[in-house]
């Protein structure tokens, strides 16, 4: 009887810690930030006081510019949240956490970084393109991801392979790692053909490509 009795307690307690909900660290409604949405960011910050303060440091990257923005996040329950629009145009969105006593949370060092989709199935056209330039140029302390840029630039270029600045980051970075001779022919071949066309984002990819054959050359 004492047995079965405590295998009951035991079962119970089992099936409440299981029951008991995970919060997660960072949580989107909706997962992803969508062109003219409302975006709502969640945070469980660990061991506060309930005075504490927290605000929500933000950066949307379009092309050729970026905005910031900072937002005091509303406590609720054991979470804290901040809701604000997705801009149509916009590209990617950064975002950290600081704390009113000087603390942040930037993760691992990047921040949260989130492509911005046009729709709730099609990301926007350069996001990765803008990611990649992110852990290609390294952020604060941390050296730049030569790796994971290329990584993302070899993805974006199967979803925008006409993007001549997405074709600059890529050569750019493929060319500083282990670029050869015809390598490098086939960038002075590209810069060539972009600076012929009038589309100023050809016009920059060609500089941008004729800069790379000047810094690995010389």
């Amino acid at each position: 009887m004492k047995r079965t009795l405590i295998s009951t307690l035991l079962f119970l307690l089992l099936t409440s810690a299981c029951q008991k909900k995970v919060v997660k660290r960072v949580s989107f409604t909706p997962e992803n930030p969508i062109w003219g949405e409302e975006f709502e960011v969640s945070y469980s910050p660990q061991e506060v006081k309930a005075s504490t303060r927290i605000f929500l440091v933000g950066k949307l990257y379009f092309n050729g510019y970026d905005s910031s923005f900072v937002t005091e996040m509303s406590p609720s329950d054991s979470l804290y949240k901040a809701t604000f629009s997705i801009p149509k145009n916009s590209l990617l969105l950064r975002l950290k956490f600081i704390f009113d006593n000087g603390k942040e949370d930037v993760k691992d060092g990047y921040g949260w970084l989130l492509p911005v989709m046009e729709s709730e199935e099609v990301v926007a056209s350069g996001a990765l393109r803008i990611l990649g330039e992110i852990y290609q140029k390294g952020s604060g302390w941390l050296p730049g991801n030569k790796e994971k840029a290329q990584e993302i630039f070899k993805k974006a270029l199967k979803k925008d392979p006409n993007d001549p600045l997405l074709v600059a980051d890529y050569w750019w970075v493929v060319l500083s790692e282990k670029g050869s001779v015809e390598d490098s022919n086939k960038i002075r071949k590209l810069a060539q053909e972009f600076s012929k066309k009038e589309d100023p984002n050809f016009l920059k990819a060609a500089i941008t490509l004729y800069r790379i054959l000047g810094d690995t050359t010389n």
